[in-house]
């Protein structure tokens, strides 16, 4: 039997993702919350490693003969610097990397962020047709069952994932769009009551949620095609509605310089 392999410990976490956020979202247990967001952020480290190491993988340069200078601290020191080389390695790639700003996100929900459940949803999307995927290719070949109950498992499964994981993904972008909507409306409309001290007395909190999921927005927008378009259908919406001549030329021209912002991340030359 083999040992833990970093592939395992990634459909395990995938696994206690959906089964801390059904809890989060179902019972009384307040430890769901923070441990959903741990699985999350585990399963998504694990992906991000795995995809840094393997584009990082190339032979290494043949190392030169030093000369014969025995020293006992010769050893540990290189292998302290080559593993340090290697991490800082991956650093550059990871800040350009798409699932970077999953993880920031996670982290965010898991240490900073105020509670909100919907924003689960999305993690818990990807994390049930990663799971199955793994079932099928890598945990129905190694089950002690009969290989016809093999196939109409592996049947049922490749079913599932061909017919709604286009659907699911499209359904994880709009509730990302949703959520960010809420955060920032709920920023917008605690910071007057928490100013007087009627909110939720969270006024750094939610500007940071709102903030985080701005930056997250942002950042899938240049490089998910997905919500690339969820993004110009919401515009094109709100364009129409706004070209109604009912609509006050100051919200239209509110509604003209946030869309300049969004498309363009300029500040400057606001049309």
């Amino acid at each position: 039997m083999s040992g833990l392999t970093l592939s395992s410990a990634w459909y395990s976490s995938q696994l206690a993702t959906i089964f801390f956020a059904i809890l989060a979202a179902t019972a009384a247990f307040s430890a769901a919350y923070p441990l959903a967001y741990l699985s999350i952020t585990v399963s998504l480290a694990i992906s991000l490693y795995q995809a840094l190491t393997a584009e990082a993988k190339s032979p290494a340069p043949a190392a030169v003969a030093g000369g014969d200078t025995p020293n006992a601290k010769s050893d540990s020191a290189a292998d302290k610097d080559t593993a340090t080389g290697s991490l800082k390695k991956l650093v550059g790639p990871a800040r350009k990397h798409p699932t970077t700003p999953y993880v920031l996100l996670a982290l965010g929900h898991l240490l900073v962020f105020p509670r909100f459940t919907l924003t689960l949803l999305p993690f818990v999307l990807f994390a049930f047709f990663h799971a199955i995927n793994y079932t099928r290719t890598f945990v129905l070949p190694v089950l002690p069952v009969s290989e016809g109950l093999k196939s109409r498992g592996k049947s049922v499964l490749e079913h599932v994932n061909s017919r709604y994981n286009e659907a699911a993904f499209r359904l994880a972008v709009w509730v990302q769009l949703l959520c960010f909507a809420i955060e920032v409306l709920w920023a917008v409309v605690m910071t007057p009551l928490n100013l007087v001290g009627y909110g939720d007395g969270r006024l750094l909190l939610n500007w940071a949620a709102a903030a985080g999921w701005l930056v997250f927005i942002g950042t899938l927008q240049s490089q998910n095609l997905l919500m690339k378009a969820a993004i110009n259908q919401v515009v094109t919406n709100v364009d129409g509605v706004v070209s109604d001549p009912r609509v006050p030329q100051q919200a239209r021209d509110v509604w003209a310089r946030t869309k300049h912002v969004v498309r363009y991340k300029d500040l400057n030359h606001v049309q």
